[in-house]
């Protein structure tokens, strides 16, 4: 099992239909503008209000006008650290800041839980039978194994050559 903390902000005051907004971007825009996450439409909001930053522990958020104030907790702040519970002013709007904890079991792409994955992976064969051990420094080996092992990997890079990039003199010239 994950925990995870998944920051909101709840809609105390002002009018939504959706009034829980979950903070799912690394940098999650405030403000009136068509690019921001939280769209506040009210005369006084800027374009761009204020960013608030996932932590790990809440948010940081910025204020980026002084006009409308923002408060938390309702002290005025250009910068604040938002930590569960908190109380957010913009202008006419309020809001909560909290932290959902929310608990997650691992899953990989096809349905099994990580713990079953790792199981299979136990069950599998080794392949040091088919890959050789690679001393940890070149200078292990003798002067034969280092020849055999070149060939050996000049034979692959021959026999992937078919599926290599054309030769040169098939390529299209350019004319001026």
């Amino acid at each position: 099992m994950l925990t995870l903390k998944k920051p909101l902000l709840r809609i105390t005051r002002g009018q939504s239909q959706f009034p829980l907004r979950a903070i799912d971007q690394k940098r999650f825009l405030i403000g009136a503008g068509s690019s921001c996450h939280l769209l506040l439409t009210h005369a006084k909001i800027p374009m761009i209000f204020a960013l608030v930053q996932p932590t790990d522990d809440g948010c940081t958020i910025e204020a980026y006008h002084p006009v409308p104030p923002m408060l938390v907790n309702g002290e005025k702040k250009r910068t604040a650290e938002l930590l569960s519970g908190d109380q957010l002013t913009i202008g006419p709007y309020e809001f909560e800041f909290l932290v959902q904890e929310t608990e997650h079991t691992l899953r990989a792409v096809d349905g099994e839980t990580v713990d079953e994955v790792k199981a299979e992976e136990a069950e599998q064969p080794e392949f040091n039978s088919i890959i050789p051990d690679v001393p940890s420094r070149l200078a292990e080996l003798s002067a034969e194994e280092l020849v055999d092992r070149i060939a050996r990997e000049l034979n692959l890079i021959e026999e992937l050559g078919d599926y290599d990039d054309p030769p040169m003199s098939q390529t299209p010239r350019k004319t001026a």
